[in-house]
């Protein structure tokens, strides 16, 4: 989010650093520079109650409640600024400016707000013992007002100032009241939840706290977790009130777990993009070519007739057809069960319908009722679709509306068969189980996707910090978080990130290791430092501290071993392969790796036995094949190299270093234009546009070619005549 009101932020650096009198300097100098921003009257009383403390001093008064006082002072002063800033974007930022617009234009009265809450509930109990004739008509009328002040609302919420204790109190008191409708608490933490992302404010983020710490309903409790981890963000400053606050929270070990899952499921979340390509590249073109239905000139879908010779010809292709769908469906569904966001593409264009350019929506949980819905509702009339959409569909709320408002247009243009299958709940993706879609874990995972959805394709989201941002998105690495018990899902989360690829998230979590004595620390600091830092050398110092500490613990070890290859120190890789070999005979794999650091030991003939040993057992195996080709070359056998060579280029997986050593197979045994071939190739699978990968690599291989006779002048001749083939 672009920052416009740079001297209020000096002024709360001010504030954060204890420095009262150049916070109120720099206020007053953004007052001057903004003198369409009212002065507010609790800065006259701060700068006088603090002039008068000064004085009090420079007299030689002692006071003991002197600090307190100015701390005091200081939490004076940080609301007084939040408020400047919040009538500042009001009337400056376009996300603020359009929340204003479309607010009640006055703040409402907490008395007012919980009366119009509950008289809602109690209009529509009265109106459930009218005739059916009679009710819908008021039923609407209802919705629709009540829709309208809902809107408004929650727009107030979001551009509203400090909360006082009370305001705390009252709204903690009414999101937990049975008297108002669940679905009206749920907006309500929403738009309490943006208030307080950009505009820090304790007293709601309490009130959040206490909501998820007492709620019944879980959509509630999850709803409020998710708003006071993302109100939380890297830039809040820990103070006492916050810290106690945190500690009440993470006291039974529950909120940790759950902050965790939340954690990797924000990563999921990021990924929407990527797995959008995937599923439309790998996908979408299987279903397409082999569905049966069309769409004419006019809109209308009509299905496509059987082809009839198609099913004499190739009386299998039905058959096929059909496998081929099934396939590709259920590598959708493994993806979503695995926790993708498989939707997020498909919806993301609909986000432009106007419904969408009212803010609250964005948030509000599905509800047949909303006044939006009433077209296709009326069209829809018998049918038992939007119970189908409410409690069986795989979607989250956004999409949802999303799909009901396309519907609205396109229920005309459907087959009449089409139109029944929309009573089919699996007709809308898979059926969510009642005891899934009821978890915990479920319901954060469809608001987390609402939320991603608003951060990424709201027209003003630029105005609000995001929690999907690269800053923000690894929250569990906030400091706030420290010593409260999430430490220990640490390693659970640094697995996760490191399978992922999210090396960005994993360094993040994996510093906060840096200087702590247990193994796990340990582990993923080293792991930290070999793979995102590239400091190999504190690497290996972290790993041999941890084995000095837990001798028997094999990962390590294997990360020593690899680590030592990576600084050339292949002695002492060889050392731990053979321990770890001896210690887990069943584990070729450190066979392998035993045998590659034994080749580039310069113990070729000891690394050739292991091999063929290996390839006996396992002649398939392609990662043996390259190993045993790469030592043949290192004894100066090229005839025997090159046809293992063959085999690993004749299987479908092959990698670009297969054809770079090849390629030195081919050059050792003196056949260059097969070498520049090979040389070529590997080139174009690493999609290069120049040879100087190929001469990075080749410097890297430096001693195993100078060592069988190449010099530095043809290494450089060998590149030339790669770049000129």
């Amino acid at each position: 989010m672009e920052q416009k009101d740079n001297m209020l932020i000096e002024a709360l650096r001010y504030v954060n650093d204890k420095q009262l009198l150049h916070a109120i300097d720099q206020v007053k100098h953004f007052l001057e520079d903004n003198p369409g921003v009212k002065f507010p009257e609790q800065l006259y009383r701060i700068e006088d109650d603090y002039r008068l403390m000064l004085n009090y001093m420079r007299d030689g008064f002692v006071d003991p409640q002197r600090e307190r006082v100015y701390n005091t002072l200081l939490e004076r002063m940080f609301k007084v600024i939040q408020d400047l800033r919040i009538e500042y974007h009001k009337k400056n930022v376009a996300f603020y400016v359009d929340a204003t617009r479309h607010s009640l234009g006055y703040e409402m009265s907490n008395d007012a707000v919980k009366n119009e809450l509950e008289s809602y509930v109690a209009d529509l109990a009265m109106l459930s013992l009218l005739p059916e004739d009679e009710r819908t008509g008021q039923e609407q009328d209802v919705h629709k007002r009540h829709s309208n002040t809902m809107s408004r609302l929650f727009n107030d919420l979001v551009t509203a100032p400090h909360w006082s204790e009370n305001n705390r109190v009252f709204y903690e008191q009414l999101l937990l009241s049975p008297t108002i409708d669940m679905n009206d608490a749920l907006t309500m933490v929403s738009a309490i939840m943006l208030s307080t992302m950009n505009f820090y404010d304790f007293q709601k983020i309490c009130m959040l706290v206490h909501v998820y710490m007492k709620a019944e309903d879980e959509r509630l409790r999850q709803r409020s977790l998710v708003g006071w981890v993302f109100t939380i963000h890297s830039s809040t400053v820990v103070d006492a009130k916050l810290d106690g606050l945190l500690r009440e929270v993470f006291a039974d070990g529950t909120t940790a777990r759950e902050l965790a899952d939340m954690q990797k499921q924000v990563l999921f979340c990021m990924n929407a993009e990527n797995d959008t390509e995937t599923i439309q590249r790998e996908i979408i073109p299987t279903l397409m070519k082999n569905n049966n239905i069309s769409i004419n000139r006019q809109g209308i879908i009509i299905e496509k007739e059987d082809d009839t010779m198609e099913d004499i010809l190739h009386p299998d292709a039905a058959d096929k057809k059909m496998e081929e769908v099934e396939q590709s469906i259920q590598q959708m569904m493994n993806m979503q069960k695995a926790g993708a966001d498989i939707y997020f593409g498909g919806f993301s264009q609909m986000k432009r319908l106007p419904f969408f350019y009212d803010l609250g929506n964005w948030f509000r949980p599905f509800s047949k009722n909303h006044p939006s819905l009433g077209k296709v509702k009326q069209k829809l009339k018998g049918s038992v679709f939007f119970e189908n959409l409410l409690n069986s569909a795989p979607f989250c709320d956004s999409d949802k509306y999303s799909f009901a408002l396309v519907m609205e247009n396109l229920v005309d243009r459907l087959p009449e068969n089409m139109r029944e299958m929309l009573d089919d709940a699996d007709s809308l993706g898979p059926v969510v189980p009642p005891e899934e879609s009821s978890s915990g874990a479920f319901i954060r995972r469809m608001y987390l996707q609402d939320l991603y959805r608003f951060f990424r394709l709201h027209h003003n989201r630029v105005d609000v910090m995001s929690p999907f941002s690269k800053e923000e998105y690894v929250f569990v690495a906030n400091p706030s978080y420290l010593e409260l018990g999430l430490d220990n899902c640490f390693a659970d989360l640094c697995i996760f990130m490191r399978k992922h690829k999210n090396m960005e998230a994993f360094g993040r979590l994996a510093s906060l290791y840096d200087g702590k004595d247990d193994p796990n620390s340990m582990l993923y600091s080293g792991i930290y430092l070999l793979e995102v830092k590239m400091d190999i050398e504190s690497a290996i110092a972290c790993f041999e501290k941890l084995l000095s500490i837990d001798p028997d613990n094999e990962r390590a070890k294997s990360l020593l071993a690899r680590s030592y290859f990576e600084a050339c120190r292949y002695d002492l890789s060889c050392s731990c392969y053979e321990q770890l070999s001896q210690s887990h005979p069943d584990n070729k794999g450190y066979l392998i790796h035993l045998g590659i650091a034994l080749s580039y030991a310069g113990k070729c003939e000891e690394a050739v036995k292991l091999y063929y040993q290996l390839h006996y057992e396992q002649p398939e195996s392609k990662n043996i094949q390259r190993g045993l080709a790469w030592a043949l070359m290192g004894v100066g056998k090229f005839e025997q190299a090159e046809k293992m060579y063959d085999k690993v280029l004749d299987a479908e997986k092959k990698q670009p270093s297969d054809y770079l050593n090849a390629g030195y197979c081919q050059w050792l045994a003196g056949r260059l234009s097969k070498a520049v071939a090979f040389f070529a190739s590997f080139l174009s699978e690493k999609h290069a546009e120049s040879t100087s990968v190929l001469e990075e690599e080749m410097k890297n291989d430096h001693d195993f070619l100078t060592e069988h006779g190449l010099k530095d002048t043809d290494i450089q001749l060998m590149c030339d005549l790669v770049t000129l083939a």
